[in-house]
Formats: C-alpha cells, sequence, structure tokens
C-alpha cells in the first residue's frame, strides 16, 4: 500500500469517528453509520472506451479516481461497496455495434446479482460550447425513489462545487431504466469547459466531488433507511 494512499485511508476513518467537515463545504452526517448498506458504486466507461475527452484527459480515468476515493470514504463508514470497475477495463464484447451495449448490460446484471439499496453511475459532461459547467444528475422517473435520491446528490454536489443546477429526469439512459433499485447518473462537471476540468483533474477536485457523492448517498440512505432500522 502506498504512504500517501495509506495517510489518505487514516483521515478518512479519522473524519468518520468524529463527524467533523470532510474536504470540502459539504460534510457527512455526524455519526453516520451505514452498517448494512450495500452501494454500487459505476465508474463509467473504461478500457476500450475512455468517453469524453480534452487536453489529453479521459473521462474513463476522471471518474475511476472519483468512484476509488468515493468507495474508500463509504467502506470507511461501513457500507459494502460493489464497484463495477476497478482498474481501467470495460466488459464490452466483440459484437459489431453492440459492443456499448454488451458493457452496460453486464454492468446490469452486476447490479442485478447484488441487489444493493442505491446505485449510482459516475461520468463527466462535453458539451461544444465550452461556457456550460457544473454538476449534473439524471434519473430515471419510473420510482420515486429515483427523483429522491438525485435531488440529495444534487443538493451535495451543488453545495460542495458552488455551482447551482437541477437534477434532470432522463428516460433514454440505459442503465437508468434497466436497474430496478434507487439509481442515479452523477456527470461531475463538463470537461469541455475549462474551469471544471482544472478541478476534475485535480486531487483535491476530485475529493471534494468524491465527498459530495458520498455525503449525498449518506443522506439518501438514512431517509430511506430509517423505517427499517427503527423495527
Amino acid at each position: 500500500m502506498q504512504p500517501v494512499f495509506l495517510i489518505w485511508l487514516l483521515l478518512v476513518v479519522a473524519v468518520y469517528a468524529t463527524g467533523v467537515r470532510g474536504p470540502g463545504p459539504g460534510y457527512l452526517p455526524a455519526g453516520a453509520d451505514l452498517a448494512g448498506s450495500v452501494i454500487v458504486v459505476d465508474p463509467g466507461h473504461g478500457g476500450r472506451d475512455p468517453g469524453a475527452s480534452r487536453d489529453g484527459h479521459l473521462e474513463k480515468d476522471i471518474v475511476l479516481e472519483i468512484g476509488l476515493a468515493a468507495r474508500d470514504v463509504l467502506v470507511a463508514a461501513g457500507a459494502v461497496v460493489v464497484m463495477t470497475r476497478e482498474t481501467d477495463r470495460d466488459y464490452s464484447e466483440p459484437i459489431p455495434g453492440k459492443k456499448k451495449l454488451t458493457d452496460l448490460a453486464a454492468r446490469a446484471e452486476l447490479v442485478a446479482r447484488v441487489e444493493p439499496d442505491v446505485f449510482v453511475s459516475i461520468h463527466v459532461n462535453s458539451f461544444p460550447e465550452p461556457q456550460w459547467r457544473g454538476p449534473q444528475v439524471f434519473y430515471n422517473e419510473k420510482s420515486e425513489a429515483n427523483r429522491l435520491l438525485a435531488g440529495i446528490l444534487q443538493d451535495a454536489l451543488s453545495g460542495a462545487l458552488g455551482v447551482r443546477r437541477e437534477p434532470k429526469a432522463d428516460h433514454r439512459q440505459y442503465l437508468l431504466k434497466q436497474i430496478n433499485v434507487p439509481a442515479a447518473c452523477v456527470e461531475a462537471g463538463f470537461i469541455s469547459n475549462p474551469e471544471d476540468l482544472a478541478y476534475l483533474v485535480s486531487r483535491e477536485g476530485q475529493t471534494r466531488i468524491a465527498w459530495a457523492l458520498c455525503d449525498g448517498l449518506a443522506r439518501f440512505l438514512e431517509e430511506t433507511m430509517r423505517p427499517a432500522r427503527g423495527q
């Protein structure tokens, strides 16, 4: 284990033990206890699919770093975290015209096997015009839990990153249609915006985004699982 990573992990555990603020304006609920919670974290793309790119930076690399950082925080809080990938890989099969679909279908099948309490997919946005920036959370309208999750995550990310946007319903995204547990797709920022890009590729920015995601997930699980835990 690398010394820098070990120090980071120890800091994460210490922050959780004290319930104090994390490395951003957002914070995890004091005494947050995610024991018994199962979360699937999905860093998008990977392997042969780089996702969006700008100035030599690839979406697949950015979201993997964010996902791994979020995993460490969630595990420190007692959650069981299943990653769809922890390395630069994908699940695509060499079927002409269906490589992307086979990758997404494999991720959906993983979620179906795990049956988690919540699922979050992490991506970065891109747009031809560079003025657009800020995090954006998408959800499928087929359940009220999806809308609630998206709203809480959007609030946590907007508060941490200082750019206010609203969650958006999207009935087209394959994973959000296929998954039958509370699910959201988080676009952490615009790789096409110079300010967002600098944030997305920095250790500080990735850490703040990861903590904001964990903050939102903890709040969602606390709200939705409180009745069951109180029985």
